[in-house]
């Protein structure tokens, strides 16, 4: 088949103006770049799910590559985010909240 116009001078090619725009879901867009990589949608999600496993299952893409997104459009930080919460409380603590001397005393 050939890219000519149809008998009618119309170019099949040609999106109809009255037709709607193709439905997006949550894998690609109309422009063909993924959702996950629109850094406010991400963040949308990431937040509303709050995990990074969340987030993957919400896109349908996997865990590192939702990582790698969220990383890269500066949501979560690896040296930050995710830590458990018991770390956190255990940096917090001071030697004498744990019955220990402080630090530099023996």
């Amino acid at each position: 088949m050939s890219n000519n116009p149809t008998a009618s001078g119309e170019d099949p090619q040609q999106s109809d103006p009255d037709k709607p725009e193709p439905e997006t879901n949550v894998t690609t867009t109309r422009d063909d770049q993924p959702p996950y990589r629109n850094p406010d949608r991400l963040r949308a999600v990431y937040e509303r799910e709050e995990t990074i496993a969340g987030t993957a299952t919400h896109f349908d893409v996997s865990y590192r590559t939702a990582r790698t997104w969220l990383i890269r459009h500066d949501i979560f930080d690896p040296d930050s985010d995710g830590i458990p919460a018991p770390y956190r409380r255990l940096q917090a603590l001071e030697p004498d909240d744990v019955g220990l001397p402080p630090l530099g005393e023996r």
